[in-house]
């Protein structure tokens, strides 16, 4: 139980830690597009000339999609995204940190903190990042219970 806690809450942590470094270029891109959102609209729309080749369907559902996701850029709050990269991406290198540590003098003391890490992550961190924190909170917490499980035969 310990080992495959370790191992899962190493691959989502890691899996975090991109999530999160993503979330943080996601931010700084809204942020450029919010400084000249005409100029940035107006080279989003020349993109949409390879649409040309589509039939009309095709064509309505892929500018609906653009006219989206140009939105979506465009309101999106870039400062609380970043913040939300930042400190998910911290918070998973110190999940990543203290459940692949061993401390035989504080077994619980690294994934408690690993589990705190992860719970923190949870609660501030946007949607996405919020799915591989509750994965590594199981997995550390997996790993906490099996050294409180150590703790209690020793």
């Amino acid at each position: 139980m310990k080992k495959a806690g370790k191992i899962i809450a190493a691959i989502f942590a890691s899996i975090c830690i991109v999530v999160s470094i993503v979330t943080v270029g996601v931010a700084f891109f809204a942020k450029i597009a919010q400084e000249d959102p005409e100029a940035f609209t107006e080279e989003f729309y020349k993109s949409s000339s390879s649409f040309d080749n589509m039939s009309e369907s095709e064509r309505e559902i892929a500018e609906e999609t653009m006219e989206d996701i140009l939105n979506w850029i465009l309101n999106l709050d870039h400062g609380k995204v970043l913040s939300q990269g930042i400190v998910g991406a911290i918070l998973s290198i110190i999940i990543l940190v203290t459940v692949l540590m061993n401390l035989p003098n504080m077994p619980i003391v690294t994934p408690a903190i690993a589990c705190g890490a992860s719970l923190v992550g949870a609660i501030y961190c946007g949607w996405l990042i919020l799915i591989f924190m509750v994965i590594t909170l199981f997995a550390s917490g997996l790993v906490l219970l099996a050294n409180m499980q150590n703790e209690k035969t020793n």
